[in-house]
């Protein structure tokens, strides 16, 4: 770069505009002894009068005169060693910000740790506490701890105001605008220093105009480059320091929503083998949560059992998240529609979704056989509950995959601007986390699984760039 702008300077140099200050021609003869010493004295009392760039570039040289007319080659070396000077400045100047960058984010990874403390689902101390258990009152007592964690995780989700993500990005916020503001009290004198770079005073008596004109362009094109240059790096690294940590607090928080959900599964994998070892029940008795249901066990129902039933304590409690409890205890499932279900769908929420009625179901099976453990028989009423919702999974499911597609296909993305188009991906993840899909990359194998004109949508098109800014794109 020195090597370009320094033979720009000694060449031809480009041209541009700038205001331009007086410096006088330099003498081409000596003066007789008075003369000159009258020139001196005026010269002196003005000196101090100077600009300071002029004076540090070497003007005050170029004012008293040359005794040989070599002006013009004095200027462009002159202006060749501010361009050194210049892009040294910059080049430390990038390293300076390089560093308070650094600095300004380096509060982070405590904070990722503390959040992974506070909320990282550990459900491994409790499996082992089932496991080694020999006793069913150890096993109720286990089994019962474990899922009090995991509603205790859950609850911590479900709260008005802002969520765990833009909580944590407003911090970054905080960080970004404090190491702005400090990298600015560096930029700034900068480039109030490279303004006075670009200053190229014309002779006094007009001479070498063309070539003061042509320098003084390029010079300042050079300025101007510059000082873009330390306004674009300062917010490149900013927006990247940005994006790289909000992408990894966006991977904490995908991993604690993914601990929940594992924690569910864990637990009654492990519940399964235990009870089935303490009460010596078949082989089959095993967990089905992973089942597509289907509906032929609710078409057995009787209108007496589709009636709505009220649940007791232990289903009150396995069923106290969520909307499941007061669907089972006010709707006739003989006059359920599409739009009472649609209506059930969207008071979903991710902390029970439909993905979850598979857990509930297992959840009841396992109160059935712990009822009977204890000299409780209450076998019908939790059968006809489980079909119930063998029904609502299968149908909720089908009315969640047909909201999702109809905001696909409903929506040309290609055409929406960034704020539009963020405002579009939120409502196709509200909908897609109810259907127990918690990433982008689940909604992209559903849709093409369910969906066949998928691969023709926009959103196939262009849902890659969520992985290009999670920042922007996580919910």
């Amino acid at each position: 770069m020195v090597n370009l702008i320094t033979q720009n300077i000694n060449g031809n140099p480009i041209n541009s505009s700038l205001v331009k200050q007086n410096i006088e021609e330099p003498v081409n003869s000596a003066e007789n002894s008075i003369q000159a010493q009258k020139a001196e004295d005026k010269q002196h009392k003005h000196k101090l009068l100077l600009p300071l760039g002029l004076i540090g570039g070497g003007g005050l040289l170029i004012y008293y005169g040359f005794k040989k007319p070599n002006a013009v080659k004095f200027i462009k070396n002159m202006l060749s060693d501010r361009v050194i000077k210049m892009e040294q400045q910059v080049a430390d100047f990038y390293s300076t910000s390089k560093e308070l960058v650094r600095e300004g984010f380096a509060g982070v990874p405590s904070k990722i740790e503390a959040y992974k403390q506070e909320r990282w689902l550990d459900i491994n101390p409790f499996v082992s506490n089932i496991k080694q258990t020999d006793t069913i009152e150890g096993f109720i007592e286990h089994y019962t701890s474990a899922f009090s964690a995991i509603d205790t995780e859950k609850a911590k989700n479900i709260r008005p105001g802002a969520c765990d993500f833009d909580i944590l990005k407003g911090f970054l916020h905080d960080m970004k605008r404090n190491t702005a503001t400090q990298i600015d009290g560096t930029r700034d004198p900068l480039n109030l220093v490279f303004s006075d770079y670009a200053y190229i005073p014309p002779f006094k008596n007009g001479g070498h105009e063309e070539v003061i004109e042509k320098l003084q362009n390029t010079i300042t094109d050079k300025v101007n480059l510059e000082k873009t240059n330390m306004w674009d790096f300062r917010n490149r690294i900013l927006d990247l320091e940005f994006s790289e940590n909000a992408e990894k607090m966006a991977e904490v928080i995908k991993t604690s929503r993914q601990l929940i959900n594992d924690g569910k599964k864990a637990t009654i994998d492990s519940a399964f083998s235990k009870i089935k070892e303490l009460l010596n029940l078949p082989e089959d008795f095993a967990p089905a949560y992973s089942r597509n249901f289907g509906l032929e066990n609710f078409a057995k129902l009787s209108a007496q059992e589709l009636k709505p039933q009220i649940l007791n304590d232990e289903l009150s409690e396995i069923f106290k998240f969520g909307p499941f409890k007061n669907v089972l205890e006010t709707v006739d499932f003989s006059k359920i529609n599409k739009s009472k279900l649609r209506e059930i769908f969207l008071r979903l929420s991710p902390e029970c979704s439909v993905d979850d009625i598979g857990i509930l179901i297992d959840r009841v099976r396992l109160q059935d056989v712990i009822d009977k453990a204890q000299g409780s028989n209450n076998e019908q009423m939790y059968g006809t509950i489980i079909s119930k919702l063998e029904f609502l999974s299968h149908k909720l499911k089908e009315t969640g995959k047909n909201e999702l597609i109809n905001k696909v296909k409903n929506t040309d993305f290609e055409k929406l601007n960034d704020d539009q188009k963020r405002a579009r991906f939120y409502y196709i993840f509200d909908i897609a986390r109810r259907l127990g899909l918690d990433s982008y990359n689940k909604i992209n194998k559903f849709l093409n699984q369910n969906y066949p004109e998928y691969s023709q949508t926009s959103l196939s098109r262009v849902i890659h760039e969520t992985d290009l800014k999670p920042d922007f794109y996580f919910f």
